[in-house]
């Protein structure tokens, strides 16, 4: 019964992890789509518009960080 359980934890932790690297994905298209139309042409407005993505980023990044450590064995 336990395996059972902890087999559909890591599957839920895995779904979710799958999902958020899809979120890294668009974000990181998004950033590079905001560079190629908006950084040569004025990078103070580059900068504004790319904080809050980069600030989105680092929050993904972190609920990667927390997924893995949830998919480790524990030991």
């Amino acid at each position: 019964m336990h395996t059972i359980i902890a087999m559909t934890l890591t599957s839920a932790c895995l779904l979710q992890l799958r999902t958020t690297l899809r979120q890294i994905e668009r974000m990181l298209r998004a950033l590079e789509d905001l560079q190629q139309t908006t950084l040569s042409k004025d990078p103070r407005l580059f900068a504004v518009m790319a904080e809050g993505p980069l600030e989105d980023l680092a929050r993904l990044k972190e609920e990667v960080d927390s997924f893995l450590q949830e998919l480790k064995p524990a030991g």
